[in-house]
């Protein structure tokens, strides 16, 4: 306290002498300069005492703290002189903030009690403040001022100066150091952890760290690659070395079992995994061992490639001097259609006629075998050779059945590279020449479809619709386990290997809805729309109808509105025509409809699709040819079209036939053909359509008016379709004439919708009357996925096409 009187006394000599002055001052303006500086420091000097007694308290205390608990007081004092500097630069700077701060305010008070007040209430800054420079006094003779300012100016630059010294080196200080680069493996891991799917990378990582011989890292990262690729046998097989490479063999038949568990139909991992203990001459392992056998040859014996874990069986019996069972090891293979069956029977031939007989009766069981001589033994011998030779005859026929397909694998095991196409189809025909054995006799053949299903799913895990295709054939089998067995298949597909792929998430979707799991259904729609593929049209479409299934009409619409909101450029199409038909349809509000393709068209005019979409929207909610549809043309086919020349040649086509079948004059009719002269209605029989429904039905009236003012066109058109089908009224009868085939067409052109109608119009024959009958069997289908529907009399070879591809689509379908 005695410093703090003293320099408060220093303060107020300090006042004396600057008012005697500032009386002899004849410089009016120098004088309030100099009231200024004097209030301005005074200030800080007077809050600077307040936060500096505080501050010296505290810092008593902690240098006796440190004190007590420091061996060197040497230390102690170095290291407090480095702190307080650095503590004063910093208080320097805060208080230098703050009076600036109130130097920016009216303080007009000369009152220094209240401004002390108002400074003491300020919350004390956090490091300790070293005291500013002090007033420059005038000049005295008997003081040496060759260090201090001159004058209130220099005063204030000279701590200015100071604060921005100490202001930098704070913030120097206070940078954020730089981030240390990453290594290649710290690289690597990262990678994989953001991209998962990234499977090179894994296997570089791998490498890496095997190299290294890290065994933290390197189980680490194959624990993490096997959790993403399952089916990775290589890799389990190098995690179970690794575990016995350190001597954790509990660890290694651990993974082992982890192995068998994830690929259970990998007769590679059975192999490895039954070949640990192969050598072993430990009673307890020589009988796990052969449980282990036991269990993969249930599983994967039949495997038609199995031929080396068969061989690892016969080799462990065998060095056990255990004939007997392996003896019944190869009967065993000789009953099983495997791709080395030819060099088993010769393998059995040779061990049938070296071992002594009774080691061949182990699967003779009830016979009795009591040789009175060495000729009877030979009998004996040969008896049951030939009984195995008529079983592996019987095999090699089923064997050859298989060749087609199984020489035709390329590929039996897991990769995330993509199959040939010859693959793909190849296992597709060979899972229907399973199918078509198991709906002649199930019993027989169905545990070989499910273990070829099993062995398809290996080589094809990352495509969804083998997935789909066996947990519809388990479903389909009508077994008490079916629809469990389905819903596993189900798991395993969206869980692990198509879990970033919504096919197998949709049907599954479908799947629980038809077995009455309805929150489990509305669970998965919305995985896929948050998680899986966002913004999935076809998704909102299936999940809209979902909704509309169970009587919420309301929310599907709310669902149609939010996407609609969001939709991407390539989305818009898909999504309004879905949503205009929803609403067309469902709600019932045309209007809304109507909204929804105008808004879509403002995106996309360059879309096809999305006008013809429009164009059957209105015709099928207005009459009004000239009114609705007549405009729609045209903003399609303007000049400034969008449209690609494909597309436009389609849209035009179409026009055409409209204007045919509704336009109130041939004007109209005939500026359409000068503005598209390469274009009939015709044309659209030869194109895809690209939407569903687009099947018109004209009124008689409008067919009368066609066929009285274009009989030229129609003679032309049933011409070509003369000269293309052979039209003829029946097998003996001639070719039918023009003019009967003018007046048939004008009569029976309001049924040309429906394929048999259109044969009868045109005298098709028996055949082409089925194919077209056929084709209007299926006509919703066609509607729903799009395929051609002829909108102008009939074209057999069309229908006999169509009728291909709906058979196809059916198929894929299934």
């Amino acid at each position: 306290m005695g410093r703090g009187s003293r320099k408060r006394g220093k303060l107020e000599d300090d006042e004396n002498r600057f008012d005697e002055d500032e009386d002899e001052d004849e410089d009016e303006d120098d004088s309030q300069d100099m009231l200024k500086m004097y209030q301005e420091m005074k200030l800080k000097m007077a809050a600077m005492e307040s936060i500096m007694l505080r501050r010296l308290n505290d810092k008593g205390r902690k240098r006796r703290k440190r004190r007590r608990t420091r061996k060197s007081n040497d230390v102690d004092d170095s290291g407090d002189e480095k702190r307080t500097s650095k503590k004063k630069g910093s208080s320097t700077s805060t208080m230098d903030e703050k009076l600036t701060v109130k130097e920016k305010g009216d303080m007009k008070s000369d009152e220094p009690s209240s401004m002390e007040v108002d400074t003491e209430s300020t919350p004390a800054p956090p490091r300790e403040p070293a005291p500013a420079p002090a007033p420059a006094p005038p000049p005295s003779p008997t003081k040496d001022t060759t260090t201090q300012p001159e004058t209130a100016e220099d005063s204030r630059d000279a701590v200015k100066t100071e604060n921005e010294e100490v202001t930098a080196v704070t913030v120097k200080a206070e940078e954020p150091p730089k981030p240390k680069e990453l290594s290649e493996e710290e690289k690597m891991w990262k990678e994989v952890q953001e991209n998962p799917e990234h499977f090179d990378t894994w296997v570089s990582l791998a490498s890496r760290l095997e190299q290294k011989d890290d065994y933290k890292a390197l189980s680490e990262c194959l624990r993490a690659l096997l959790k993403e690729y399952p089916f990775c046998y290589g890799y389990w097989t190098k995690l179970a070395e690794l575990e016995k490479r350190y001597g954790h063999a509990n660890l290694q038949l651990q993974v082992c079992e982890e192995g068998v568990a994830a690929a259970e139909h990998c007769h590679e991992m059975w192999t490895y995994y039954c070949s640990i203990d192969m050598d072993s001459e430990n009673d307890d392992l020589i009988a796990e061992t052969r449980r282990r056998f036991e269990r993969a040859a249930k599983v994967i014996g039949s495997d038609f490639q199995s031929h080396q874990f068969w061989n690892k069986y016969i080799e462990f019996e065998t060095s056990h001097d255990e004939n007997q069972r392996a003896a019944g090891i190869y009967l065993r293979i000789l009953r099983t259609p495997l791709a080395m069956l030819d060099e088993y029977y010769k393998k059995y031939e040779e061990f049938a006629s070296k071992r002594p007989v009774k080691d061949l009766l182990s699967e003779l069981a009830g016979r009795d075998f009591n040789p009175s001589s060495v000729e009877e033994s030979e009998k004996y011998r040969n008896e049951i050779m030939a009984e195995h030779k008529e079983v592996y005859l019987k095999t090699k026929l089923e064997k050859e059945t298989l060749d087609y397909f199984e020489n035709r694998i390329a590929r039996a095991y897991f990769h995330v590279k993509d199959l040939n196409e010859s693959d793909i189809s190849n296992w597709h025909s060979y899972l229907d020449f399973c199918e078509a054995r198991v709906r002649e006799d199930a019993k027989q053949f169905r545990p070989m479809t499910v273990k070829i299903y099993e062995r398809c799913l290996i080589a094809c895990a990352n495509y969804p619709e083998f997935w789909i295709r066996f947990a519809t054939f388990v479903e389909g089998q009508g077994l008490e386990t079916g629809v469990a067995d389905a819903r596993s298949i189900y798991n395993r597909a969206t869980s692990i290997f198509t879990k970033r792929q919504p096919e197998c998430f949709l049907e599954y979707a479908l799947f629980e809805e038809r077995h009455g799991n309805i929150e489990q259904a509305r669970g998965i729609y919305q995985h896929i729309l948050e998680n899986v593929s966002p913004g999935l049209v076809q998704g909102l479409v299936n999940l809209t109808n979902f909704e509309r299934r169970r009587g919420n009409v309301e929310e599907a619409c709310k669902i149609y509105d939010a996407a609609l909101e969001g939709a991407n450029f390539e989305e818009i199409p898909l999504l309004a025509v879905n949503a205009g038909k929803f609403y067309a349809k469902i709600k019932k509000d045309a209007n809304r409809a109507r909204e929804i393709y105008e808004e879509a068209l403002r995106h996309r005019t360059d879309c096809a699709d999305l006008w013809l979409a429009y164009v059957t929207f209105e015709d099928s909610v207005s009459s009004s040819y000239t009114d609705k549809i007549k405009p729609i043309f045209e903003r399609a086919l303007a000049e400034d079209s969008k449209l690609q020349a494909q597309d436009r040649e389609v849209l035009a086509s179409f026009y055409l036939e409209y204007a045919s079948d509704y336009a109130p004059s041939l004007e109209d009719v005939q500026s359409i053909q000068k503005r598209f002269p390469t274009i009939t209605p015709l044309l659209s029989f030869e194109k895809k359509r690209p939407l569903a429904s687009y099947v018109h039905s004209p009124t008689s009236s409008t067919a009368s008016t066609i066929a009285s003012s274009h009989q030229q066109q129609i003679k032309q058109e049933v011409g070509a379709v003369s000269s293309t089908e052979g039209l003829a009224s029946g097998a003996d009868q001639s070719q039918v004439s023009t003019e009967a085939a003018i007046a048939s067409t004008a009569q029976d052109v309001t049924a040309y919708s429906t394929g048999a109608a259109a044969s009868a119009a045109a005298g098709a024959t028996a055949q082409q009357s089925a194919a077209a009958a056929s084709y209007s069997s299926h006509a919703d289908y066609y509607q729903q996925y799009g395929y051609a529907y002829p909108g102008y009399g009939y074209d057999a070879s069309a229908w006999a096409a169509q009728q291909a591809q709906y058979a196809a689509a059916t198929q894929a379908q299934q």
